[in-house]
């Protein structure tokens, strides 16, 4: 098979309007408390398994905030919480939540877990990883009226690869070479270097997949050729039911052994390939139409989402937010309401730290999402209205691109480049036509 291979850009280019912590797998503790024995007020989440150290992080934040909230959370496919919520089932498995600082000074980063009661808890909020739209009709048609779906960060997905492999990869891969390899055609078609079994009955898999249930596969599936491959069909490892994780995936592509290294490859949330770039790495992805790959960043070694952002890098979806509302659309439950309004950072809205707490905390939102490997809406520069979908250019109302980019990638606040288009400031006196947000000058 001729292959035209993708040449990263590393610098992202002009965009024109309209162009067709660790992520490993852990150990989880026995559950230590009755989940309704957490401190109130609580909020109980489904959320697809790559928002876990996102909740985690925010969790720990919150519960030992001036205003506290106790989120109670548990790892769904996004498909299947969606179900689960537009229908009203409560969830009766174990449930996780975080040690406040006062608790666990030192805690490590791995849940705690609480047992569940007698017929489960109803879920306040559901978070899709991906557009609820790329789930089935019969789940889209369950949606009540008194249900919203709620735009959150932005996630890119993307194709991972053994540490050191990128060579053997010649740094990226086509869509259409992502079409032979996850179809299982990679050894008949000769796509080098995926050419090993993906699934072999017996032996070490070479092929690592998601359920097709899952934001991952969805969001990848609909970037290479959703007609030809959708996410139903395709081929490589994978667990069934709650045992389906992304932290299998990574294990499976970072431990694959030495002579099937070249040849494995996987799928993986780049909030989770962020966690595991010690151990992994991400292929530029070149889509249907685009002459060059691209990276989610503007280097590998960057964690700036440049490409994300600006529409060069395709594979990416708005996490949607499940939430119950009233007749005018507002969320019933107030603390939901909080919730969605420090993930979406057009706003500015800081987690604080009560009295007492050590080491005390004032973090904006923007630094909670940008620190998981996700991207807030007001640092977009295109949209997109499906899985796949065109790009358009976008303008937030409150672009924040800059304290993203300081918060996601701290480094580039010693860039004498960066800094000159990206000035501190205490107000909007020192931006001149621009403003202050964030504590850096915007253009409006």
């Amino acid at each position: 098979m001729r292959r035209s291979r993708p040449v990263p850009l590393l610098l992202a280019l002009a965009v024109s309007c309209c162009w067709a912590r660790s992520g490993l797998a852990q150990t989880l503790p026995d559950p230590d408390i009755d989940c309704a024995a957490l401190p109130d007020p609580k909020v109980f989440i489904e959320a697809g398994d790559t928002q876990m150290t996102f909740l985690g992080d925010l969790a720990r934040q919150l519960r030992d905030a001036a205003d506290p909230i106790t989120l109670v959370y548990l790892p769904r496919s996004t498909c299947t919480l969606a179900d689960n919520h537009f229908n009203a089932r409560p969830t009766t498995e174990t449930m996780r939540y975080v040690p406040s600082i006062s608790e666990s000074p030192t805690w490590n980063g791995t849940p705690h877990q609480c047992n569940n009661r007698a017929g489960g808890f109803l879920m306040d909020l559901g978070i899709g990883a991906t557009f609820i739209s790329s789930c089935s009709q019969t789940i889209q048609s369950e949606q009540p009226s008194d249900t919203d779906i709620v735009p959150g960060p932005i996630l890119g997905y993307g194709f991972v690869v053994p540490d050191g492999s990128l060579d053997a990869a010649s740094g990226g891969i086509t869509w259409d070479e992502a079409y032979y390899v996850f179809s299982g055609m990679g050894q008949s078609v000769n796509a080098v270097p995926w050419t090993a079994e993906p699934n072999p009955a017996t032996g070490t898999p070479s092929v690592y997949i998601r359920n097709a249930t899952a934001s991952t596969l969805l969001t990848c599936a609909a970037n290479v050729d959703p007609t030809k491959l959708p996410a139903s069909s395709w081929v490589g490892y994978r667990k069934s039911g709650q045992d389906d994780r992304s932290s299998v995936v990574v294990s499976g592509v970072e431990n694959a052994p030495p002579g099937l290294r070249d040849a494995t490859i996987g799928i993986l949330g780049v909030d989770l390939y962020d966690q595991n770039r010690q151990n992994l790495d991400i292929l530029a992805f070149q889509g249907p139409g685009q002459k060059y790959g691209y990276y989610p960043d503007s280097t590998p070694s960057l964690k700036d989402k440049r490409n994300v952002r600006d529409g060069h890098y395709l594979p990416w979806a708005y996490t949607e937010y499940l939430v119950k509302v009233d007749s005018s659309h507002a969320p019933t439950n107030p603390l939901v309401a909080r919730l969605i309004d420090l993930v979406q950072g057009d706003k500015e809205t800081h987690v604080v730290s009560k009295a007492g707490v050590s080491p005390a905390f004032d973090l904006d939102s923007v630094q909670i999402v940008a620190r998981n490997g996700m991207v807030p809406d007001c640092a977009m520069q295109v949209s997109r209205k499906i899985d796949g979908g065109d790009f358009s250019l976008y303008s937030p109302s409150a672009p924040c691109g800059c304290s993203f980019e300081a918060a996601a990638e701290p480094s580039l606040k010693t860039d004498p480049k960066w800094s000159a288009r990206c000035t501190t400031c205490t107000s909007d006196a020192s931006c001149g036509s621009g403003k202050c947000r964030h504590g850096y000058c915007e253009a409006k």
